[in-house]
C-alpha cells in the first residue's frame, strides 16, 4: 500500500470510537440475515471522515482503489469520498471519464447504501447526463 494511503488509513484508525462503530452496526443493520451482513465498522462520524479526507484529496486512482479494497467501511467511504471531490474539481471530459470508467470498475465495493448516496450522483448521473445516454442508468436501477 502506498504511503499516503497509509497515512489516510491510519489517521482513520485513530479517529475510531467503538460506541459509534456499534452505533453504526445496528444502524447498518449487520447481524446475520440483515442487508448489511458482514460490513465492518470502526466508529467514524461522516463529517470526521470528510476532514481526515481533505489533505487526501489528490491521491492516485491506485491509492483510492487501495482504499477500496479495505475491509473496513469507513475506509470504503473515504476512497468514496475522495473519488467524488476529484469528480467536482475537474473541467476536463477525458478526466471525468476516467474517474467514471474507475467507479464503474470498482462499483461491487461500492456496497452499501450510503457509499451508493455519498458518490452515484455526483460521479455516475452528472457524467451519464454529460453523455445524455441514461441506457446504464437504467440497468443500474434495475439491478439487484
Amino acid at each position: 500500500m502506498s504511503n499516503r494511503a497509509k497515512v489516510l488509513i491510519a489517521s482513520l484508525k485513530q479517529a475510531a470510537d467503538e460506541d459509534i462503530a456499534q452505533q453504526s452496526r445496528r444502524f447498518f443493520k449487520t447481524a446475520p440475515g440483515q442487508y448489511g451482513h458482514g460490513d465492518v465498522f470502526i466508529g467514524i462520524k461522516v463529517p470526521l471522515i470528510r476532514t481526515l479526507c481533505k489533505p487526501y484529496l489528490d491521491l492516485s486512482l491506485q491509492e483510492i482503489e487501495l482504499c477500496l479494497y479495505q475491509a473496513i467501511h469507513e475506509y470504503r467511504f473515504a476512497a468514496c469520498i475522495i473519488l467524488t471531490e476529484q469528480y467536482k474539481r475537474t473541467t476536463s471530459l477525458a478526466e471525468r471519464k476516467r474517474l467514471f470508467d474507475f467507479y464503474k470498475k470498482h462499483k461491487a465495493q461500492v456496497n452499501n447504501w450510503d457509499l451508493v448516496d455519498a458518490s452515484a450522483h455526483k460521479i455516475v448521473g452528472p457524467y451519464l447526463f454529460l453523455l445524455e445516454d441514461t441506457t446504464l442508468l437504467t440497468r443500474w436501477a434495475q439491478d439487484k
